[in-house]
């Protein structure tokens, strides 16, 4: 089991990396690095620690159930651990206090402010922490943040791998 959880454990980090959330905010230069508000002087690798996170603190954990007299069996139960709080302190949203970024992505509405985020190329003085966007006084779009799968779809491909 601790081979199958480890080629899981891989692959999961590798969507990870691949993820189109995950890849949009390593660019840093995308329209959701800046409506999630990062400084690049601040915070200049979000997913970095996240990945550190789920490298280290996701680990597979076995207890012995007991024997089968009449089988001459051993029964294992095992479950893998995902360390939530864990990721929520590696990835907040500094402007919102405990928001998790990663969380907000999946959530409809987790991202507050979208309906008044205007895209495009800001400097600090300009008041644009990420330089990839502004909150503006008035409404830009009629919508509300619509939130997509990110960690939960991954998670939920890994433990599936290990049924």
């Amino acid at each position: 089991m601790e081979r199958k959880f480890s080629v899981a454990k891989e692959g999961f980090i590798e969507d990870f990396n691949n993820h189109e959330v995950t890849q949009e905010i390593e660019s840093q230069n995308s329209a959701l690095y800046g409506l999630l508000g990062f400084d690049r002087e601040k915070n200049p690798d979000p997913v970095g620690k996240v990945r550190d996170v789920l490298r280290g603190e996701v680990v597979l954990i076995g207890s012995r159930l007991g024997r089968a007299q009449a089988e001459k069996k051993i029964e294992y139960k095992f479950s893998v651990r995902v360390p939530t709080e864990s990721i929520k302190k590696a990835s907040p949203m500094n402007w919102e206090s405990g928001v998790s970024w990663v969380y907000a992505v999946e959530k409809d509405g987790g991202i507050s402010g979208f309906s008044r985020f205007l895209y495009g190329f800001f400097d600090k003085k300009k008041g644009s922490r990420s330089k990839r966007g502004l909150q503006v006084k008035g409404t830009v779009r009629g919508s509300e943040y619509k939130g997509q799968p990110y960690l939960s779809e991954l998670i939920r491909k890994m433990v599936s791998a290990l049924r």
